[in-house]
C-alpha cells in the first residue's frame, strides 16, 4: 500500500510541474506578445504623429509662402504701376493717402504701407490696426539712418526684397512683442529716376494665428512654430509671443542643406518629436511670382524659415501606454483566471487521477481476488463479473453482461428463498447465505455469498455487488453435495445431475443410463458385525464402482446400502454389461477384505439398468429411477449377485 501511495504522490509531483511550466511558458509568452505589441503599436503611433505633423507643418509652410508671394507680388504692382508713379511725381498726398487705404483695407495682414522719398523721409504712412480702419498718420519721420532703408535704397529696378523678422514691444509693461516683415520696392520714374521706395510692414501675427488654430485641427499634429535662420525668433502655436526656449530648439533642429531639395526633416531630441519644414532663399516665393512677373528678381536677407512641429513623447505616447496598461491588467486578470483554471484543473484531474488510482488498484483487486463477484444495476442485469466467476461458473464475461443472475439458478433454492432474497436487499439490507447454482456445463456448485446495495449520494439504490466463495470442495460444499460417510455423489447432487441429462436428452437427444445398486446382505453384516464394519463395507464399495467407471460419470450413495450410477455418455449394452460385471466380480473378490476375518458372512451386489434412448419420452427423474429400481429388484429374485436391464 506504502508503495502505491508513493507512486501516486510522484505523479501529482510531476503533475503539478507540469502545470507550473505551463503556467510560466504561457506567461511568457502573453508579456512578450505585450511587449512586441507594444513596440509595434508606439512605432505605428509615432509614424502616425509624425505623419500628420509633417502634413500640418507643409500647409502652414505652403500658406505663408502663398501669403508673402501675395504681399511680393502687390508691392511690385505698386511700385511698378503709372498712375501710382504719377500721382508720387505730382506729388498729390491726398490722392496717395486714399490709394493706400484703399490697398489696405483689402489686406488686414498689411498693418502698415508707407511711401518714402529718395532721402528717407516718411511722406506718405498709412497705419492698419486689427480689427479697424486704415488711416494716415501724421507722425512722419525720417528714416535715413535706419539700417533697412540704407539697404533698400540701392534696389534696382524691378526687384523687391523682403528683410528678416523684425521684433517690436506692444507696450513697455509686458514683454509681449510684434513681429513683421518688412517688404520694399524701390519706385522709378519713366525716364529711370529714383523717386524713392514703398515698404510694407508684413504682420506676422496674422499668419500666426493660422498656427494657433492649424488647418485640420487635429490633436496629434502637435505644437507649430515659426523660426528664423538666427535663433531669434520661435513662435509657439499657443503661445506664439514666448521664445526663450528658440535657442534650445534651434541648436537640436538641423541646418537645411542649400544646394539640396530636401526641405523636410523628422527627428527626435530630449523627448520631443519634430517635424520641420523650411524654405530658404526664399526659392519658392520667388518660383511663384516669376511665373507671372518678367524682369523680376527678389532679394531676401533670411536665409532660411522654418515651421516646425513639436510634440512631447510622452504625449505622443500616452494613449499607446494606456492600451499598454491595459492590456497588461487584461493579462494579469487572464493570467489570474489561468492560474485559478489550472489549479482547479489540477485538482479535478489529481481527484480523477486518484479516483482512476484507486478503480485500477479495486478493478485489479476484484480480478485477482478468488471470491466470485458480480456486480448489476438495481434492475438486476449483469453489469460486471471477475475472472474468478467466469472461471468457476464456464461462462466467458461477454455471455452474462445484461443477462440476469437467475442464469446461474440451479432450483435447489424455492421462488420463496429467492423472493425473500430480493425483499432483503431492495430494503438496503445485506443478504448473507448459502446459494446453490449451476454452471454452464451444468454442475452444481455451493456459494457462500453476500448481496449488498450500492447507494448514490442521495442514498438510492443505483445497483447491487455479490460477493461469493466456491465452498463446493470445502467442508461445509462437500457435506452438501457428497456423502459424508462414502464421499459418493449425494441424492440431492445425483438428482440433480439426472434433471440436467434429461433437460439435455430433451434438447438434443442424447442417451445415458442409470444404474441402482443395492448391497446383498448389507443389514445382516451390520446386524452382526457392527456399524463400523459396514462402514468399511460401505467405503470399499464405493471405492470399486468409481474405479469400474469414467470421471464423467457420477456415482452416488442414495441411503443406507443403495447405490446408483449415471453413465453419462452414449454406451451401448455390452459396455454397460463390462461395467456391470466389473463391479459384481469386485465385490466378490474384494468383499471379503471389506469384512473382518472371523465374518462368515459375504458381500454381493444387485444391480438395476435402465438406459434412455434417443428421442424416449420421459416424464420424470422419478421415471428414470423407477425403472432401475425394479431392474434391481428383478436381479434380486433372480438370485442376487447379478444385473438385470428394465425392459
Amino acid at each position: 500500500m506504502s508503495f502505491w501511495i508513493h507512486e501516486l504522490r510522484s505523479k501529482e509531483q510531476s503533475a503539478i510541474y507540469a502545470h507550473k511550466l505551463k503556467f510560466l511558458m504561457i506567461s511568457a509568452v502573453v508579456f512578450a506578445t505585450i511587449v512586441v505589441s507594444y513596440q509595434i503599436d508606439k512605432r505605428m503611433t509615432i509614424a502616425h504623429w509624425l505623419s500628420n505633423m509633417e502634413t500640418s507643418v507643409k500647409q502652414s509652410r505652403n500658406e505663408l509662402v502663398n501669403q508673402l508671394s501675395e504681399a511680393v507680388k502687390d508691392i511690385y504692382f505698386l511700385s511698378t504701376n503709372g498712375v501710382f508713379t504719377k500721382t508720387i511725381k505730382s506729388n498729390n498726398l491726398a490722392e496717395l493717402q486714399s490709394f493706400f487705404i484703399s490697398f489696405s483695407s483689402l489686406h488686414e495682414e498689411y498693418e502698415q504701407i508707407r511711401y518714402i522719398d529718395h532721402n528717407g523721409l516718411e511722406v506718405v504712412k498709412i497705419n492698419h490696426v486689427h480689427n479697424e480702419r486704415p488711416s494716415a498718420s501724421s507722425n512722419l519721420q525720417d528714416i535715413s539712418h535706419k539700417d533697412y532703408f540704407m539697404k533698400f535704397a540701392n534696389l534696382p529696378k524691378g526687384s523687391v526684397s523682403i528683410s528678416k523678422i523684425h521684433n517690436t514691444k506692444i507696450d513697455s509693461t509686458n514683454d509681449h512683442i510684434h513681429p513683421f516683415i518688412l517688404i520694399a520696392a524701390p519706385i522709378f520714374d519713366s525716364d529711370g529716376t529714383y523717386n524713392g521706395m514703398i515698404i510694407i510692414n508684413y504682420s506676422v501675427p496674422h499668419f500666426l494665428e493660422m498656427l494657433v488654430n492649424p488647418i485640420s485641427q487635429e490633436e496629434d499634429e502637435g505644437h507649430l512654430h515659426l523660426l528664423d535662420s538666427e535663433g531669434n525668433h520661435i513662435f509657439h502655436s499657443h503661445n506664439y509671443a514666448h521664445h526663450e526656449n528658440l535657442k534650445r530648439y534651434l541648436d537640436v533642429i538641423p541646418k537645411p542643406n542649400q544646394s539640396s531639395e530636401q526641405a523636410n526633416l523628422s527627428f527626435e531630441s530630449e523627448g520631443e518629436i519634430f517635424e520641420v519644414a523650411f524654405f530658404y532663399e526664399y526659392s519658392s516665393i520667388k518660383q511663384a511670382i516669376d511665373h507671372n512677373l518678367q524682369r523680376f528678381s527678389l532679394h531676401i536677407e533670411e536665409p532660411f524659415l522654418a515651421i516646425a512641429s513639436m510634440s512631447n513623447k510622452n504625449d505622443v505616447l500616452s494613449e499607446p501606454r494606456l492600451r499598454l496598461w491595459t492590456e497588461i491588467l487584461i493579462s494579469i486578470l487572464f493570467l489570474f483566471s489561468l492560474m485559478y483554471f489550472l489549479r482547479r484543473n489540477f485538482k479535478l484531474k489529481a481527484e480523477t487521477s486518484k479516483a482512476l488510482f484507486k478503480a485500477e488498484k479495486l478493478s485489479k483487486a476484484l480480478e485477482q481476488t478468488s471470491d466470485l463477484i458480480t456486480i448489476t444495476d438495481k434492475n438486476g442485469n449483469i453489469e460486471y463479473v471477475n475472472n474468478a466467476l467466469c472461471e468457476t461458473t464456464g461462462y466467458v464475461q461477454e455471455e452474462l453482461l445484461d443477462q440476469k443472475p437467475s442464469i446461474f439458478k440451479s432450483g435447489q433454492q424455492t421462488d420463496h428463498d429467492y423472493k425473500e432474497l430480493w425483499n432483503t436487499i431492495n430494503d438496503g439490507h445485506k443478504f448473507q447465505g448459502l446459494i446453490v447454482n449451476r454452471k454452464k456445463d451444468g454442475s452444481l456448485y455451493y456459494e457462500e455469498k453476500t448481496i449488498s446495495p450500492l447507494f448514490d449520494s442521495n442514498q438510492n439504490i443505483e445497483g447491487f455487488i455479490s460477493t461469493a466463495k466456491d465452498i463446493t470442495h470445502s467442508e461445509i460444499g462437500k457435506r452438501a453435495l457428497y456423502d459424508g460417510l462414502t464421499a459418493a455423489a449425494n441424492r440431492d447432487l445425483f438428482m440433480d445431475r439426472i434433471t440436467h441429462k434429461l433437460l439435455e436428452h430433451e434438447r438434443k437427444d442424447s442417451e445415458f443410463s442409470i444404474l441402482y445398486l443395492d448391497l446383498d446382505e448389507f443389514k445382516a453384516i451390520n446386524d452382526l458385525c457392527g456399524h463400523k464394519v459396514g462402514d468399511d463395507v460401505l467405503q470399499g464399495f464405493t471405492k470399486l464402482c468409481l474405479s469400474a467407471v469414467r470421471k464423467s460419470d457420477t456415482v452416488a450413495r442414495l441411503g443406507g446400502d443403495e447405490f446408483a450410477i449415471l453413465i453419462c455418455d452414449h454406451s451401448n449394452r455390452s459396455r454397460l454389461e463390462i461395467i456391470a460385471n466389473a463391479i459384481i466380480d469386485g465385490t466378490d473378490k474384494f468383499g471379503q477384505t471389506w469384512l473382518p476375518t472371523d465374518c462368515k458372512l459375504k458381500v454381493g451386489v444387485s444391480i438395476g439398468i435402465c438406459t434412455v434412448k434417443p428421442s424416449e419420452k420421459v416424464s420424470s427423474t422419478d421415471e428414470i429411477i423407477f425403472k432401475a429400481d425394479k431392474a434391481m429388484y428383478e436381479s434380486k429374485r433372480n438370485g442376487k449377485n447379478c444385473f438385470s436391464f428394465f425392459h
